[in-house]
């Protein structure tokens, strides 16, 4: 009998559209299946369209298969990392966080914590899987990957919100391996936009510059005037302050790739 009814009577306004229950169980599962295959950048929001149709259907049939619900307050899911840059001392890291969506999104919060720009193939490696992104047609995958498109973050966090690692590669050449901590479900903060980068510390290597072991000689060059490559490197990229952080600007950064 339930499946059709249809949901509460609201007034009748321009725009608006009435559902049976099937019919929204049926959007509901219609919405997860396409967040697999749409590009990266409308994923988020079809998981967010999905995240309203399913609360709006638990709100308003929850009563009628169970008299003695009580509506709750519903809040997004918060995912919160710790992303540190393995092989550099002093420490390179950032603590961002951020809503359900795939290890794509992932990546472009990355990206845009840390300052990257996105040039280079990536990879995750979890639980010994690999997964890069969907290559445009007519080019072939990174061997042995799966599409990290395909990946949604509940998916593979422990279900208790205990702490996990992952290995997020960044440029094959330079090699900048970057350790991924899932730290837990933080609760929502009222009024905050996310995603968020709360805080960090250093800033990001440059782009191209070696990896690692380059990037310490970078350092010596770029802050001794006398050293023989001082003004070449001045003249690459301009001066570099290896202590300069803003977290402020690291957000913004990551909600324009999103």
């Amino acid at each position: 009998r339930t499946r059709r009814m249809k949901l509460k009577p609201a007034p009748t306004k321009r725009g608006e559209v009435h559902f049976t229950r099937k019919e929204l169980e049926h959007l509901s599962e219609e919405l997860g299946e396409a967040a697999y295959f749409v590009p990266s950048a409308d994923k988020k929001r079809l998981l967010a369209v999905k995240q309203e149709v399913d609360a709006h259907f638990t709100a308003e049939l929850a009563p009628v298969l169970d008299p003695s619900f009580q509506p709750k307050t519903t809040s997004p899911l918060v995912y919160q990392f710790k992303i540190t840059l393995l092989d550099i001392k002093p420490t390179i890291w950032r603590r961002i966080q951020m809503t359900e969506g795939t290890l794509a999104d992932l990546h472009e919060c990355i990206q845009g914590a840390f300052g990257w720009w996105d040039a280079h193939l990536h990879q995750f490696k979890v639980d010994g899987e690999r997964y890069a992104p969907t290559p445009p047609s007519g080019y072939e995958p990174i061997e042995g990957t799966l599409p990290e498109e395909g990946v949604i973050l509940s998916d593979i966090v422990p279900k208790n919100g205990q702490p996990k690692r992952w290995l997020y590669e960044y440029d094959f050449g330079d090699d900048w391996r970057h350790e991924v901590l899932f730290e837990g479900h933080p609760k929502p903060e009222k009024k905050r936009a996310y995603p968020w980068c709360v805080e960090g510390e250093r800033a990001c290597p440059p782009e191209d510059c070696g990896g690692p072991f380059m990037y310490a000689e970078y350092l010596e060059a770029i802050t001794d005037p006398n050293h023989e490559q001082h003004e070449e490197l001045l003249a690459w990229r301009g001066p570099f302050d290896p202590e300069s952080f803003d977290a402020k600007k690291a957000t913004r950064v990551m909600r324009r790739r999103l």
